[in-house]
């Protein structure tokens, strides 16, 4: 009987251990749209984008320790979408670098570990799932179809830089948990323009067609332009969601889940001129979804006007006692017109314009009760004298 059960305990473990099983480098790759080159030396791999979009599948995408994943891509706005179709969770140990966006899908969970170095252009990781990526700049992501097993976790424990225009970090799932360090940086770049217009008294481009009796014809012309753009942070735990890029900011709209929605954040999120936003979304009152913070919160407001806004949205909030949340305005949502905070002693809570309590119904969108228990130590009464 001894025996039988100690074969009982081998057998579990391994079963157990199976879905964070991890190699040093991510393999057995497919390019299912776009164009790139995938080269590896020693501990590095170098995935060379040729082409605006690219679409690999994997069946792994595992970065060990010692070993580094980088990806060259046409600009920062390039997109490297890489699909995980393998059975275990994605461990990433080493670094990761990209110039561009780089979008990780993969339904068993995603765990970027102590001492792992993330610095991207961009970085969306989810255990949603994106078939095929389009050409447009909307993507919607659903649960993967014939996934047997419930969906991993999306855990940071190491250090997350997004520096490219837009730049934005997504993390998104049923569970989802920062520990480690997340930071988007604001962006700023002169660049050339070039364009042409055509010089007719009318202003129709159709007057400088080829031998018209006017004689307007098209005039180049070069003017400098300033690009920036805000950073952004989303923590997100629901269902499907979808995801729209523009030149300045990103919208992620997550619908609500069946299962419990968790995001949790013990480690710090930091933007420069940006915003951050902590989301989770169930779909009935019996389904627990959860906001909770015990780290910081920071997003400042230096250069661009109306950033430094932080976004909780849940119908249950809590701060724990080493909470530190800091912006220029933050708004806290419900799904419904009741929401309930509860705080930790020790929290704070520093915001110099606004606080705004708000629901996501059209109909009702006002906070009607907020069910307040435990201490919030409010630590911008200065800015109100």
């Amino acid at each position: 009987m001894r025996k039988q059960t100690l074969l009982s305990i081998a057998i579990s473990t391994a079963l157990s251990t199976a879905n964070i099983y991890a190699v040093d480098l991510p393999q057995n790759h497919k390019i299912t749209d776009g164009n790139a080159q995938i080269n590896t030396l020693n501990k590095t791999m170098t995935i060379t984008q040729e082409s605006p979009r690219v679409s690999i599948e994997w069946e792994s995408f595992d970065i060990g320790k010692q070993n580094s994943v980088e990806f060259k891509q046409p600009d920062s706005t390039a997109i490297a979408y890489n699909r995980v179709m393998g059975g275990n969770a994605s461990q990433i140990q080493g670094k990761l670098q990209a110039n561009g966006r780089v979008f990780l899908a993969n339904p068993n969970g995603i765990i970027i570990t102590k001492d792992a170095q993330v610095n991207v252009g961009s970085l969306l990781a989810t255990t949603k799932d994106l078939e095929k990526i389009s050409n447009s700049n909307n993507f919607n992501f659903t649960p993967r179809q014939n996934h047997k097993t419930a969906e991993g976790k999306i855990i940071n424990e190491g250090e997350i830089v997004a520096n490219g225009e837009n730049a934005f970090v997504a993390l998104v799932g049923n569970d989802v948990e920062n520990k480690g360090i997340i930071e988007a940086k604001y962006f700023k770049q002169e660049k050339k323009v070039k364009g042409r217009y055509c010089n007719s008294i009318w202003g129709e481009a159709s007057d400088c067609r080829e031998n018209n009796p006017w004689g307007f014809k098209w005039i180049d012309f070069e003017r400098d332009e300033t690009i920036e753009s805000p950073g952004q942070v989303v923590l997100g735990a629901g269902g499907k969601f979808s995801l729209e890029l523009d030149t300045t900011s990103i919208d992620l709209d997550l619908e609500e889940n069946t299962v419990n929605s968790i995001v949790k954040n013990s480690g710090s999120i930091i933007t420069e001129d940006g915003y951050i936003e902590l989301t989770a979304k169930g779909k009935s009152e019996l389904i627990n979804n959860l906001v909770n913070n015990d780290g910081l919160l920071q997003a400042d407001n230096v250069v661009m006007s109306r950033s430094g806004k932080i976004t909780l949205f849940s119908d249950d909030i809590q701060f724990g006692k080493n909470s530190d949340i800091q912006a220029e305005s933050l708004e806290i949502k419900a799904k419904k017109n009741e929401i309930n905070l509860n705080a930790e002693k020790g929290a704070k809570l520093t915001v110099k314009d606004s606080i705004d309590f708000s629901t996501s119904s059209y109909f009702e969108p006002a906070i009607k009760k907020v069910n307040l228990s435990g201490d919030l130590i409010r630590e911008d009464k200065n800015y109100y004298d």
